[in-house]
């Protein structure tokens, strides 16, 4: 005889007998171990099942206000073993009334149109295929609340409000592909080249501000068909504009006349605070053609910076509209308006060192402090065992082509690199 027993997952064993006819006669055998029915783990879905016996597994999820779930494994023992359950998501992530808990992360993740850690606040989704209007006095805008955002896209969120008001975007971190993938902010209800209030690509910290006064605002996420990034979450607000001054506050008059501020400079009983005195005349101050202090300008519409409380009697702060950007910059940020005092900063394109500021003065011209200088690598050096390079010049962009000295073969240039130095694979 010869004795058998069975593999892990299988039960029995037994005997084979060798016969007078040279077989062998066996007694017993070996039968997989079936586990059965399993039951339904603690706040868990039924189970699916592939099968029951040794080996095969079934999955489960979790009802309504638990997260996990998993798999139940049939083992060698005949029983179902797991180290998956069903978790109550409060604890796990807190509550998500705009989305669902994510286990694996422990994060909640939003629904669209849903914003903030726990999906609390309602937010407004890239739509590539139309544009988002928006009318709110405070929202929030962002690209996607997944983790990266999509090939391919043109989103476009109009902010709409009413003239005479401030529309203020503040952005939270911003990261794109740098040069392929990058958003635009208008001062213009549709895409207009001059009036772009900021252009933004590649990594910036949170906080960027940028502001609108024409009553509209209009924000451009395009990107490319290859790298993706996280994109950007803005938050716009809308305020009523006060950048106007009573004339009574800047009294200010034509030469030879003096400003009736107590109406008892004039002697006519017909002049008003309103008025200029000239002698015992007066003449109305909005006839005088608006004589403003620096620095403001005649609210002639009752528009020009604001209403209400501004009135056609008021003198508006100077506004210098948005600037240009100055040669080889970018990132261009104006974050509190284009009003006298005013700044905007800028940075440099890649290949150019330095950026500064651009201050709205009472001339209404922006008056520039800093600018943008292209990097120098200098003269380079002499690869090892080659001619002396031959340059066309040592700024960034510019090469220079070397050749090899006798017995030794190859050459090729060196390129002058944003970061100051010669790079060559030659």
């Amino acid at each position: 005889q010869c004795t058998f027993g069975c593999r892990e997952g299988y039960t029995g064993g037994g005997t084979l007998t060798c016969t007078a006819a040279r077989t062998w006669a066996a007694n017993g055998s070996c039968l997989v171990v079936d586990c059965g029915v399993p039951a339904t783990p603690a706040n868990a879905t039924a189970p699916a099942c592939w099968g029951s016996t040794y080996g095969q597994r079934c999955t489960f999820g979790c009802v309504d206000g638990f997260v996990g779930g998993g798999a139940l494994y049939c083992s060698s023992t005949g029983q179902w073993s797991t180290s998956d359950s069903c978790l109550d998501s409060l604890l796990v992530c807190g509550p998500c009334p705009g989305g669902l808990c994510d286990f694996r992360s422990r994060k909640c993740m939003c629904a669209p149109d849903w914003a903030g850690p726990n999906c609390t606040e309602h937010s407004y989704w890239c739509t590539s295929w139309q544009p988002r209007v928006l009318t709110e006095p405070s929202g929030i805008i962002q690209v996607t609340g997944r983790d990266l955002y999509d090939n391919g896209i043109n989103c476009q969120w109009q902010v709409i409000s009413t003239p005479g008001t401030t529309i203020t975007l503040t952005f939270g971190a911003f990261s794109s592909e740098y040069s392929y993938d990058w958003a635009r902010v208008y001062s213009t209800a549709t895409p207009d080249p001059g009036a772009v209030l900021s252009f933004l690509t590649g990594t910036y910290p949170a906080g960027m501000v940028v502001s609108s006064t024409s009553g509209t605002l209009l924000v451009v996420f395009t990107t490319d068909g290859s790298v993706v990034s996280s994109g950007f979450t803005a938050r716009w607000t809308i305020t009523v504009n006060s950048n106007c001054t009573t004339w009574l506050a800047e009294a200010v008059c034509p030469a030879g006349t003096t400003a009736n501020t107590s109406a008892t400079l004039c002697v006519a009983s017909s002049c008003t605070s309103m008025d200029c005195c000239s002698g015992a005349n007066c003449t109305a101050w909005f006839a005088l053609g608006h004589q403003c202090g620096v620095g403001y300008v005649p609210n002639a519409t009752a528009a020009g910076c604001g209403f209400p409380p501004c009135t056609s009697l008021d003198c508006c702060i100077v506004d210098c509209g948005y600037p240009g950007s100055p040669m080889d910059s970018w990132g261009l940020f104006c974050e509190r308006g284009t009003t006298l005092g005013q700044q905007c900063t800028f940075g440099c394109r890649e290949g150019y060192t330095g950026g500064g500021t651009l201050t709205c003065t009472a001339a209404r011209t922006w008056a520039a402090n800093g600018s943008c200088l292209v990097v120098d690598c200098g003269v380079p050096a002499t690869p090892a065992n080659a001619t002396a390079p031959a340059c066309w010049g040592s700024t960034y962009g510019q090469r220079c082509t070397f050749g090899c000295v006798d017995g030794f073969v190859g050459g090729g240039a060196l390129y002058c690199s944003s970061t100051g130095q010669w790079s060559t694979s030659d």
